[in-house]
């Protein structure tokens, strides 16, 4: 509970009385005023209204829908196998770059064929398929045993395939990605965000991105990833910085438009087929988020869901404490800063924090469910026991193992937000 004193403030909206507490953005439970203040966080285009609209009439109906269904478990849906097929023309489209360059210069010998061959050369580079290096920084089993022993028995639990590589870092967050030719899985795990979970929430944590080596999101699929990130390239590239070129003379002006316009029109295109897969995969994405959830809730029970979520929104609490650490000059003290921000974070403010969550998440271009979704779905499945207790002693060794990575990863968050402030 919050030790901040607070004073009583009148709404100037709906006039009901609410706590403010200094340091923190006053707003209305009741008529939700002053809840997103800064409005240039949110844009008002026709794109963002309509996602919003429509992310708030999926989201709604997917909850609803994962509340009431036996078994979350995703299948083969129509828009996986469209995402799929559109993902593979993509790759395909490139493989025939690649024929067509090969075949210019073998068959034809003449400057056409060379002009040709060096254009498809160039596409080809452009859109060539990228993969990500294997990280050159992680922690090997004798940098923390415990943290590995705990992975190592919840992959053994949910039967996930195992880590290849174990890395943590400075942000207040979690994930489970792929990398190199061979698609090594990295599980990231934010210091931050440890520091602050108990022991259940961090079987939880480690158990949800476990999770997704087997829930079935196409996000993570590379075929998926490769054509969303060349259509977006292909736009980039085919956009016109203006439309009407006004550095030029009269004759390059006049034939520049139509030119301008064209390539307009090109580029569209590409944003519109990059907004469709996108689409198309995040439907499905938000119910494998929705199945890894469940999977975690079996590791660790659902008892913990609520507090666990909450803590997940801390991010600015460590941001403040990041720019106190600076200002005082204790760039090592910045999660001495971190906990006694979180133990005093009023309730009014989580509570503002999850409806400025559901003004960003509950979008029909999210990956992710809103927050106050995912809590409902916890609750809605009654009391699941937990398969992996983790005990609070060892929990407390763990934290006492990562405690030797403390010091770098504080000066790591102070030289972050320096760095911020001098780009301003």
């Amino acid at each position: 509970m919050s030790s901040i004193p607070y004073e009583m403030k009148k709404c100037p909206n709906c006039g009901h009385m609410y706590q403010s507490y200094e340091g923190y953005t006053d707003w209305c439970e009741v008529c939700n005023w002053n809840v997103k203040p800064r409005k240039g966080e949110f844009y008002d285009t026709l794109y963002e209204r309509i996602v919003h609209k429509l992310g708030d009439r999926y989201s709604k109906s997917l909850y609803q829908e994962m509340i009431t269904i036996e078994s979350v478990k995703p299948g083969i849906s129509w828009q996986m196998v469209v995402s799929f097929i559109v993902a593979s023309l993509v790759f395909t489209f490139w493989l025939f770059l690649l024929y067509a360059d090969i075949f210019l210069i073998l068959q034809y010998l003449n400057i056409f064929a060379i002009i040709g061959s060096v254009i498809c050369t160039m596409l080809l580079v452009t859109l060539r398929p990228r993969i990500s290096k294997p990280p050159q920084k992680y922690m090997s089993k004798s940098d923390a045993p415990i943290l590995f022993s705990i992975i190592e028995d919840i992959c053994s639990e949910l039967s996930a395939s195992t880590i290849d590589y174990v890395i943590l870092n400075h942000e207040h967050n979690a994930s489970m990605g792929y990398r190199g030719i061979a698609q090594k899985r990295v599980l990231t795990l934010g210091y931050p965000l440890l520091l602050v979970l108990d022991s259940q929430e961090t079987v939880e944590l480690i158990s949800h991105e476990l999770a997704h080596n087997i829930n079935r999101d196409p996000m993570r699929g590379y075929i998926q990833w490769y054509a969303a990130s060349s259509l977006e390239r292909w736009y980039y590239i085919t956009y016109p910085d203006e439309i009407i070129t006004t550095n030029a003379g009269i004759y390059a002006l006049i034939f520049s438009v139509p030119m301008n316009l064209l390539m307009w029109c090109i580029s569209q295109m590409f944003l519109g087929l990059t907004n469709l897969l996108y689409w198309l995969m995040w439907r499905d994405s938000q119910r494998a988020e929705y199945y890894a959830d469940y999977l975690a809730m079996t590791m660790s029970g659902n008892a913990c869901c609520e507090t666990f979520f909450r803590k997940l929104m801390y991010n600015s609490e460590l941001q403040l404490a990041a720019q106190r650490a600076v200002l005082a000059k204790r760039y090592d003290a910045v999660f001495e800063y971190f906990i006694e921000a979180v133990n005093n974070i009023p309730e009014t403010e989580i509570k503002r924090i999850q409806c400025v969550n559901m003004l960003y998440e509950s979008r029909v271009d999210s990956s992710h469910p809103p927050t106050p979704y995912r809590i409902g779905f916890a609750k809605s499945k009654g009391i699941i026991p937990p398969k992996y207790h983790l005990k609070d002693y060892k929990h407390q060794q763990l934290l006492e193992e990562l405690k030797k990575f403390e010091k770098e990863i504080s000066l790591k968050l102070a030289d972050e937000f320096r760095n911020s402030v001098y780009r301003r």
